[in-house]
């Protein structure tokens, strides 16, 4: 298998050479190596039609369910088998899952737009590098919202300080433009007193490469344990008419098997939004609130300004397997702290009374997190890229 691996790397690598003398066409592509996507590259996707870069540039979508979702005429969606072949007459191409293990030529922009600030560890810092062949620095540039991030992402991906471009995430737009309007078409009911969400991140992945905690693969969710308290949970939210909305990872196992017929928790995957064609953050934007845990939405949450809670109950145990960029990650983790149901249902209560002792804290975060504050991200990439 190693071998095979190898054999693909060297190839891919071996493009590098050719890619040098290969002419540049007026052709973007947007890579991602997942199914069900909907992070930066679909975000920033959605932003170039209305643009109309699109009516200038030949724009390709690859990601691991090729054609699947066709929301934009003008784009052609396709495999990621296919994306090297693309990828050596391209003037652009972005990536926010994966790369194509090939170096960008001069005549090219090749931009990783990552998928947010990590507070897990991520790249080299994971020591999974596979072999000397298996480059992690094949891009232009990178983003990475603050100078004081610079240095971790220069160890996760072994890039040099001219490679970094600091600047917002596109998919960090949208948080200024929530989608209220298209909810309806995930069922969820705006009637309620306060909407909560709730983004864990994956303990146990599908498919099996990560297994970042112990935990029961096939319940791949923290604090609750069973149906029957996520039922009892269920009444209590009831009773206070403010409703739970759970959007899973698209890595998490609990895609697969989520519990469903709740009056006022409802689970939302990807395929979901992707079906309706919402963009993530701006559905992430409609609501009064987030628990999350370590995953990166923790950062781009400090842009709405609204309050946040964590989940630490397996901190720990996370700790020890998988690690975390920073020593001390308790630092940002500035909300309510929920280890237990009673901390859960302590914080729907503060949420339900409007109380947020955290505001200073998560604005003095804010500016240490995000040179900018604005929904103007893509905006700035593409001029910087001489693309807009």
């Amino acid at each position: 298998m190693q071998f095979i691996k190898n054999l693909a790397l060297a190839f891919l690598l071996s493009l590098s050479a050719i890619n040098r003398f290969i002419p540049k066409f007026r052709i973007i592509i947007l890579f991602t190596n997942n199914a069900e996507t909907n992070d930066n590259n679909r975000a920033l996707l959605s932003r170039l039609v209305h643009l109309k870069v699109d009516q200038e540039y030949k724009i390709y979508f690859f990601s691991k369910d090729g054609d699947k979702y066709k929301h934009f005429e003008n784009v052609k969606y396709k495999p990621v088998y296919l994306a090297p072949i693309y990828f050596l007459i391209a003037k652009y191409c972005f990536y926010d899952c994966g790369t194509l293990k090939i170096k960008p030529s001069k005549k090219q922009f090749v931009i990783s737009l990552w998928h947010g600030v990590p507070l897990k560890k991520i790249g080299l810092m994971l020591g999974e590098q596979s072999s000397r062949l298996d480059k992690y620095n094949d891009f232009s540039k990178i983003l990475v919202p603050s100078e004081n991030w610079t240095d971790i992402y220069q160890q996760s991906f072994a890039c040099t300080s001219e490679q970094v471009y600091i600047n917002g995430f596109p998919r960090n737009d949208f948080l200024f433009r929530p989608a209220y309007d298209k909810l309806s078409l995930l069922g969820i009911n705006q009637q309620c007193e306060k909407n909560i969400l709730w983004m864990p991140t994956f303990r146990s992945s599908i498919g099996g490469r990560y297994s970042d905690v112990e935990i029961n693969k096939a319940w791949d969710l923290p604090i609750f344990k069973t149906r029957d308290q996520l039922n009892e949970f269920n009444a209590f939210l009831a009773k206070k008419n403010i409703q739970l909305i759970v959007k899973l990872h698209p890595y998490s196992t609990f895609n697969l098997n989520a519990p469903k017929n709740f009056s006022h928790i409802i689970f939302v995957k990807n395929s979901d939004l992707n079906k309706c064609g919402i963009i993530n953050y701006e559905f992430v934007a409609c609501f009064d609130a987030l628990v999350t845990d370590y995953s990166s939405i923790l950062f781009d949450y400090l842009l709405t300004d609204k309050p946040m809670a964590f989940t630490m109950d397996d901190l720990q145990g996370y700790s020890d397997k998988r690690g975390f960029t920073v020593s001390n990650p308790d630092k940002y983790l500035v909300g309510e702290k929920i280890v237990d149901i009673e901390d859960f249902s302590r914080f729907v209560k503060l949420i339900a009374s409007g109380v947020d002792e955290f505001v200073t804290m998560r604005r003095d975060l804010k500016n240490e997190v995000h040179y900018y504050a604005d929904d103007k991200s893509t905006e700035r990439l593409l001029k910087e890229i001489k693309l807009l």
